[in-house]
């Protein structure tokens, strides 16, 4: 790709890849040999560093631009639309019709996708919201050196804090079973047992 990339999510024969200063770039894999550029989007300002797949619209986190929403119906000729968030958008998990974006300094900020035109909620981290997952009734946020923080989305409106536990620096998190993945800067790979998000437990 002709940017940085930062991020992929794949959806059928499509590679969604945020790719910097590029925009969000998609590429058809169909022949996995040779990927096909597909098409592209990318906003006046900010450039791509997280994006999420859901039904047909590709969540794109713009940093400076904050979370763009992009219609890939067909991956040959998309549009989108462009939402500013109160910090630097740098990742975005989708579940149960909201988008939790993670939004640098401004910590988690919850849209409803159905209305994105404001936030619905909100909370404010002590670190920098790097990268964020959700699972159930709580979202995990990658936050710099304040690490790990695990908050309560029952009410997207009001999340409220859970757990967290200071790791070097967290840059990105994924979710499978019990366990927390996070990519933990020059610490490499840590893992945490979260079946009680009140109390992870390294591993």
């Amino acid at each position: 790709t002709t940017g940085y990339a930062h991020d992929l999510a794949v959806s059928g024969d499509h590679v969604y890849v945020a790719d910097g200063g590029s925009g969000l770039v998609i590429l058809d894999v169909t022949n996995l040999a040779s990927p096909v550029f597909s098409d592209s989007y990318d906003t006046s300002s900010g450039h791509a560093y997280g994006v999420a797949i859901s039904e047909n619209n590709a969540y794109v986190a713009f940093n400076s631009s904050g979370l763009s929403i992009v219609d890939v119906t067909n991956p040959e000729n998309v549009v989108g639309d462009d939402y500013d968030t109160a910090g630097n958008a740098e990742n975005v998990a989708v579940a149960d019709g909201y988008a939790y974006i993670a939004d640098g300094d401004a910590g988690l900020v919850i849209m409803d996708i159905d209305d994105p035109t404001s936030p619905v909620g909100s909370y404010n981290t002590t670190g920098h919201a790097n990268g964020v997952a959700v699972s159930g009734d709580y979202a995990y946020i990658a936050d710099g050196d304040n690490g790990l923080v695990i908050l309560n989305i029952t009410d997207p409106a009001n999340p409220t804090l859970t757990g967290n536990v200071t790791t070097s620096y967290a840059h990105d998190v994924a979710i499978s079973g019990n366990y927390a993945y996070i990519a933990d800067d020059s610490n490499g790979l840590v893992i945490f047992n979260v079946t009680d998000p009140a109390a992870p437990i390294e591993e």
